[in-house]
This record gives C-alpha cells, sequence and structure tokens, in this order.
C-alpha cells in the first residue's frame, strides 16, 4: 500500500510537470509552415524589434542589424548581435559582430498548434564552412508568404526572447522609417 502511494505521487508529479514544464513559444504562430520558394528569400532583412533586454538595442552610426541573403546562396550580415548568459534564463549583449558565409533553406522543426497535426517550420541555415557554432545558425523564418521575415530566438523558446528581422528596402529606405 505505501509503495501505491508513492507511484501515486510520483504520476501526480510526473503529470503536472509535463503540463507545464513545457508550454508554448509565443511566437511560433508567426513561423512559416509552408514551403518557401528559395527566389522569394534573397533581399535586406532588418532587425525591427527585440525582446530579450529592456533597453532599446543601439548599433553604430544608426545601422541597424542587416542580414542580406543573395541569390547565389550567399550571405552578408552587418551589425547582428551575440547573446550571453547573464543568469538563468537571462542575456545581455556581448557584441555586434559582421558576419559572411552561405545560406539555405532548411526545416527548423514543428509547430504544434494541437490540432493533432504538427506543421513543419522553415528557417535559413546560415554556414562559413569553418566553424561549427556558425554552421548550425538557423534562423525560423515568418509567414506563409512574401515578404517573409526571420526571428533568432535565444534560449530556451518558451521565454520568448527574440530578435525579429523584417524584410528591408533599401538602405535610403530605412533610414527614413528610423527615428
Amino acid at each position: 500500500m505505501r509503495a501505491t502511494g508513492v507511484l501515486t505521487m510520483a504520476a501526480a508529479a510526473f503529470l503536472f510537470l509535463a503540463d507545464t514544464g513545457c508550454q508554448y513559444n509565443p511566437y511560433a504562430n508567426r513561423f512559416t509552415t509552408v514551403k518557401p520558394l528559395e527566389q522569394d528569400l534573397p533581399g535586406a532583412y532588418i532587425i525591427c524589434d527585440q525582446t530579450v533586454m529592456a533597453e532599446v538595442l543601439r548599433f553604430p552610426r544608426g545601422q541597424r542589424g542587416r542580414l542580406e541573403l543573395r541569390h547565389d546562396g550567399t550571405f552578408v550580415g552587418t551589425n547582428l548581435p551575440v547573446w550571453e548568459e547573464a543568469g538563468v534564463g537571462e542575456f545581455r549583449l556581448k557584441r555586434l559582430e559582421n558576419r559572411a558565409g552561405r545560406w539555405r533553406l532548411d526545416t527548423y522543426g514543428v509547430v504544434d498548434d494541437r490540432s493533432g497535426s504538427p506543421k513543419t517550420s522553415w528557417g535559413i541555415r546560415f554556414g562559413q564552412g569553418h566553424d561549427a557554432y556558425h554552421d548550425s545558425w538557423t534562423l525560423n523564418l515568418t509567414s506563409d508568404r512574401p515578404p517573409y521575415g526571420l526571428i533568432d530566438t535565444i534560449g530556451d523558446p518558451d521565454s520568448g526572447e527574440v530578435v525579429i528581422f523584417e524584410r528591408g528596402g533599401t538602405e535610403q529606405a530605412e533610414r527614413a522609417k528610423r527615428p
């Protein structure tokens, strides 16, 4: 009888943790679940928002973080934030960096809308060819039709800490949108 009580309590604890331990990424409803045409992806993506820190992300000379996906499968990134863990589930800006390399369309996991039919989500995988960390850098695509956006999830996806990129136009148009 004592063993039954312990098993019952263990089962209840498991159900509680299973129910509360893994929630839902608050941005999952934005993720691309319809495979995009690769020809619709090249262009400039500009950082428009972030939820990682309370302060405004400051860029040198007012030039926002930018990723340019080129038709030849290469990319150039400028002023991209690199985060470091500052505590459990807390991050701070470590530095801004420039990157270049190759990109490709790839699956990025699944989105479960609790309908019983999880959907594949799509993203962009970036690589530099010589560094395993950058070779695994992937951003979620957003929207199920052009123009697409990008979301970089920082830390635990359930926390909602993200950097959001929107499809941008020319540099002149971006300057006109800045406060």
